[in-house]
């Protein structure tokens, strides 16, 4: 009997386990995507109508949606349809030989951000079917594919806390040499973060909930791959050339990658990340990124007006690309709602 009833036991703790990870896992995972919809992610991956949650999701996502109403520049449902990106003009042009070879020197990890695409080095999407059909590759060490990480500010979306990222702790020298070449070619432009990106082709996004302008540039042995870059207020796109000149821009705007021709493009994207002040900031960050040569914001250099979230602009920014465009970026059920295409 004693033996039966430790069986028993056991069988029941066991199903009780089982049971307790059916049910948390799937609201662990909805909390994160919260998160990531609330914080940052301004990609349209998940639908949280409240009419589609069941009650304890509800409540996560509204607490969530309270944590991040202290952060400076998040975007709001509820803001007025102000233009807030104006024509930025081009900071300067400049070559860059010691930020390319330094560039070069780094080895940069696979590029996992969801809007990022393989481009086959000297080569387009066109050659490969189509951005649709595009396929990851295994690739060696050598291979020149999709890479990119993000120096400086990030955000820990499970903790909701902003960090010092991995990758600035493995690349301080490299961080070091992009940080002081955007102090040299604008003094006045403050940063926390710098997403650096190798031979990868963006698909139409938003970089989050950028806190202040952004700005740019591209350096490498290639040709076209300029920024498509949506202007919400004025309802149209515009090609960018970031190709050795430092450009601004509003991260918060759809954009997405011109195909390209050559072996090598990087990217660099220097922007403020929106945890970058106040209790969502871990102690000691700023101190560190500070040393490495990050000119840390003030709220002056954020933006004062908001923009409505991403998916609410992301009908107009799909309508409002040009046609051929449209037909390269979009997906076919998408296109055949669109019947001037």
């Amino acid at each position: 009997m004693p033996a039966r009833r430790n069986c028993l036991k056991k069988a029941i703790l066991a199903f009780a386990v089982l049971t307790l990870q059916h049910v948390l896992r799937p609201n662990l995972a909805f909390g994160a995507k919260c998160r990531r919809h609330v914080l940052g992610a301004g990609h349209r991956i998940l639908n949280l109508s409240p009419r589609h949650l069941h009650r304890g999701q509800r409540q996560q996502l509204q607490r969530v949606e309270r944590r991040s109403s202290a952060l400076p520049g998040i975007h709001s449902a509820d803001a007025a349809p102000v233009a807030v990106a104006p024509d930025f003009p081009e900071v300067c042009r400049l070559q860059c030989p010691e930020v390319l070879e330094a560039l070069r020197r780094a080895q940069l990890p696979r590029n996992r951000r969801s809007a990022a695409r393989d481009l086959k080095p000297g080569c387009r999407d066109r050659d490969r079917g189509g951005p649709e059909k595009v396929q990851h590759r295994q690739k060696s060490r050598d291979d020149l594919g999709c890479r990119g990480c993000t120096l400086g500010l990030t955000t820990d979306y499970g903790k909701n806390v902003a960090i010092s990222s991995a990758a600035t702790r493995v690349r301080p020298e490299l961080t070091r040499v992009l940080c002081a070449a955007c102090r040299a070619a604008d003094p006045e432009f403050r940063f926390t973060s710098i997403q650096v990106n190798l031979n990868t082709r963006y698909a139409m996004h938003t970089d989050g909930y950028d806190a202040g302008a952004s700005r740019m540039l591209s350096c490498g042995n290639f040709t076209l791959g300029r920024m498509w870059l949506h202007n919400w207020a004025a309802g149209n796109w515009s090609l960018v050339d970031t190709h050795d000149q430092w450009i601004a821009f509003d991260g918060r705007e759809f954009h997405l990658t011109e195909e390209w021709d050559g072996p090598e493009r990087y990217s660099l994207v220097f922007f403020t990340n929106s945890g970058w002040c106040g209790q969502n900031l871990q102690p000691g960050v700023r101190q560190t990124l500070e040393a490495l040569g990050f000119p840390w914001p003030q709220q002056s250099d954020t933006f004062q007006r908001l923009l409505p979230m991403p998916p609410e602009r992301r009908a107009d920014a799909e309508k409002t690309m040009p046609p051929d465009l449209a037909k390269a970026e979009l997906p076919s059920e998408l296109l055949a709602e669109l019947p001037e295409l």
